[in-house]
């Protein structure tokens, strides 16, 4: 298995910086805003004559933003300068925005390079921070397969996808959470090392139990993913359309 930051290790990465560079600076810090993100690519097969087909996929960048102090506002904007409408997290003061992705800010281009970000603190001092995501590579092979959970073992089946380096089994609080919110990893794998004529993975509940008890009781989404990893952080994901049930009690 291969090692990817969760959302706690990110945040600790940009406050540890957030807290060097107050001390590198004054007694009154200025106000400071960051960011990390990574996209959303969502495959669509287009049927052909002859039984052949072509692939067309949309881009969502998903970026997330913290800042040293509550923030009142705060708005992105992609490489290409596409606005990205973001959302103030719940029980969060302010201090971290997500993008809003009942929005529509899909695009027919894979994004890559540095998005800006502009803020605005209680005094309504701006500060513009990045979030960067280098990647130019597409998935080029839609995600299929199946997973089910049986007497709390996890198994998933599923097709080589090409262009991803990782596969990963995931638990989600509701079909519109991102890696930064409700988002658990249960298990990835690396590409090189999963058999390349039947890809079948079992989970027995030994395995994952360490990875879920921080999740509150309750139900949640189930589900497979590919991705293209860089740097232990995933920068392009593409999710099955299958799902079940899981139960957290």
């Amino acid at each position: 298995m291969k090692t990817i930051l969760n959302l706690k290790q990110y945040v600790i990465l940009l406050v540890t910086a957030f807290a060097m560079a107050s001390c590198l600076g004054s007694n009154d810090p200025d106000f400071t805003v960051g960011g990390i993100g990574y996209v959303i690519q969502t495959v669509y097969e287009i049927p052909g004559e002859a039984e052949a087909t072509t692939i067309s996929s949309q881009f969502t960048p998903v970026i997330y933003t913290v800042a040293n102090e509550p923030m009142t506002k705060c708005s992105v904007k992609a490489p290409g300068g596409e606005s990205i409408l973001m959302t103030q997290m719940e029980s969060f003061g302010g201090y971290y925005w997500l993008s809003n992705l009942s929005y529509n800010s899909s695009m027919d281009k894979l994004p890559s390079g540095t998005f800006t970000i502009t803020a605005y603190n209680q005094d309504e001092e701006p500060a513009q921070g990045t979030a960067v995501i280098n990647n130019t590579t597409e998935m080029k092979t839609k995600l299929k397969g199946n997973v089910e959970c049986n007497n709390a073992e996890i198994t998933a089946t599923f097709n080589k996808v090409e262009g991803a380096t990782d596969y990963l089994v995931v638990l989600k609080k509701s079909s519109s959470s991102t890696l930064y919110d409700n988002f658990v990893i249960v298990a990835s794998y690396k590409d090189t090392a999963l058999d390349q004529a039947e890809r079948k993975i079992t989970l027995p509940e030994s395995e994952y139990s360490s990875k879920i008890t921080s999740l509150e009781a309750g139900s949640y989404y189930l589900t497979i993913a590919a991705a293209i990893v860089s740097s232990s952080s995933v920068v392009l994901y593409q999710e099955s359309d299958v799902h079940t049930t899981f139960t957290k009690k």
